[in-house]
């Protein structure tokens, strides 16, 4: 059965999201099960939705 997650974080910024996925290489190594990664910016907050 597949899960959504999604969070908002208002202090991150796109660099600071930017700066997380090279650390954790989202892109190149997604979690086990990982079905989506989506990430957007509103109002000057990161909104996050995981599958």
């Amino acid at each position: 059965m597949a899960v959504v997650m999604t969070f908002s974080w208002p202090e991150i910024t796109p660099d600071v999201y930017d700066a997380v996925r090279q650390r954790v290489r989202w892109e190149e190594d997604a979690p086990d099960g990982c079905v989506l990664h989506a990430a957007w910016f509103v109002h000057g907050g990161l909104n996050v939705m995981d599958i």
